[in-house]
Parts: C-alpha cells; sequence; structure tokens
C-alpha cells in the first residue's frame, strides 16, 4: 500500500470513529445519540439545574445513570437518579427528569438500548 493510501485508509477510518464519537454536554445543552455510546453532562456547581431524558424513538429505551449526587431524585417514580432507567416506545412525551445542584459533578447517561434506538438528553441551567 503506498504512503497516500495508508494516510487515506486513516482518515477514513479516523472520519468513521468521530461519527459514533460520545457526545458531552458542557452545563448546558442537548444532544442525541444511538446505543453503546454515552453521554457525559459536566455540570455546575451551586446552580439548580434540570436534565431531561426523552425517547424520540419507536423502540424501548434504556439508560444508565451514573455520577449524580446521591440527593438528586429522578422522576417518574422520585427514586435515585443514579441507575437503570426505561422509557417505553412511540411515547415522545414521556422523560425522564431531575433537577436540583449536581455539584459540579459530571454525570453519565449511557444508552444501552437496542442498536436502532436514539437517546436524546436536555440539560438546562437555572439564570
Amino acid at each position: 500500500m503506498s504512503a497516500n493510501a495508508a494516510a487515506a485508509s486513516k482518515h477514513v477510518h479516523h472520519e468513521a470513529f468521530l461519527a459514533g464519537q460520545n457526545p458531552s454536554i458542557q452545563y448546558a445543552g442537548s444532544a442525541q445519540f444511538p446505543a453503546n455510546l454515552f453521554c457525559t453532562w459536566t455540570t455546575k456547581n451551586g446552580q439548580a439545574s434540570t436534565l431531561t431524558i426523552n425517547n424520540p424513538g419507536a423502540n424501548t429505551l434504556t439508560v444508565l445513570i451514573s455520577g449524580a449526587p446521591a440527593s438528586i431524585v429522578g422522576f417518574p417514580g422520585g427514586g435515585p437518579l443514579n441507575g437503570k432507567w426505561t422509557i417505553s416506545p412511540n411515547q415522545p412525551t414521556a422523560t425522564i427528569t431531575a433537577a436540583g445542584d449536581f455539584l459540579g459533578q459530571v454525570v453519565t447517561i449511557f444508552n444501552v438500548s437496542n442498536p436502532s434506538t436514539t437517546c436524546a438528553v436536555n440539560a438546562v441551567v437555572a439564570s
């Protein structure tokens, strides 16, 4: 393989890797990502924030959440935010929601659904 062909091959592989990159949110923003990827959310210390996760698709969404302070609870249910959450398919208004001071923690949302399921995350910081 020539040097140019090898460089082109590396470039294509690098572009494919970037297409499947794990998104991150710094304080506020949104992200959508497929199964087997995760999103990290760097929270702002000392300010109330709201995290909303929904299922924009026709398959069941299952996520594992970690890194939130123990004082943060998720809804529906009112249990600890950290853990396994599921949203049924075809329910675009169903969400997992949590609010409070996340203490500057990095929260990770890992989409463990089947391969064709997208996770939609939105993070807001109170002004």
